[in-house]
């Protein structure tokens, strides 16, 4: 009765296996009073790709409640190079100040920067995404490729402008900062990073994840994570963030 359970076990695996993906993603949340969000990171080819969302219930009624950024470490791999920065499927900018606030190639990288080697994260993250400069800690030199689209290149990343509300803000509401004043995102943003190595393995190499709001350096911690993918994949990751 045994070696038949094994062999049915055997069969299981093997066919998980074949059904599932090389690399599952995983996402990683945060809620603290009116603030929620998560980052999902996921691996095409040499590629980071990495979605950052507002996922609150609540109305964001002023700067300190719009997320702007997301802090993280990431293992066993080398120098990451920012390549593109898209609005997430259905997310939309609103307030544009010209046409529907992407740039020529439907990007928003001109607004958004990618740095490695930030000081003081209290989770000793060093790798950051920002839309804003964190105060003067990351400049233009480290945008993601694109067009300027709220105010000039040589003050980018900076101000408010391009962080992300939630998919059920209500924008009309807040002061106005949040209801008109600077373009804002809602719902979410993808980001993909270039020069993972090609035997990069996702599970268990994303660790000290902290969320950024408003635009002061401001990271907000994410207490809890959880890998959403592969059964095998995900649980792998897990024991060894909790075993490191």
């Amino acid at each position: 009765m045994k070696a038949r359970h094994l062999g049915i076990l055997v069969a299981c695996l093997m066919a998980l296996a074949v059904v599932a993906p090389a690399q599952a993603d995983l996402t990683i949340g945060m809620a603290q009073d009116t603030l929620a969000a998560s980052v999902t990171f996921d691996v095409l080819g040499n590629n980071l790709i990495v979605t950052l969302k507002n996922v609150s219930t609540f109305d964001a009624t002023r700067p300190e409640e719009i997320l702007t950024g997301v802090y993280f470490n990431i293992y066993g791999t080398g120098t990451l190079t920012p390549e593109m920065a898209v609005l997430s499927t259905g997310s939309v900018v609103h307030f544009p100040v010209a046409g529907d606030g992407t740039d020529s190639n439907g990007e928003i990288g001109g607004e958004y920067a990618y740095m490695n080697g930030v000081p003081g994260v209290p989770s000793g993250a060093t790798h950051v995404i920002s839309a804003v400069g964190l105060d003067d800690l990351i400049g233009p030199t480290s945008l993601f490729p694109g067009e300027p689209l709220w105010g000039p290149a040589s003050d980018a990343p900076d101000g408010l402008g391009y962080g992300i509300v939630s998919a059920a803000d209500d924008l009309s509401i807040g002061n106005k900062k949040v209801t008109g004043e600077v373009p804002l995102v809602q719902d979410g943003v993808v980001f993909t990073l270039s020069g993972l190595s090609d035997d990069f393995v996702l599970a268990g190499s994303i660790s000290d994840v902290m969320f950024n709001y408003g635009t002061e350096f401001n990271p907000v911690p994410a207490p809890g994570a959880c890998a959403l993918g592969a059964l095998g994949l995900g649980l792998i990751g897990w024991y060894r963030k909790r075993t490191a």
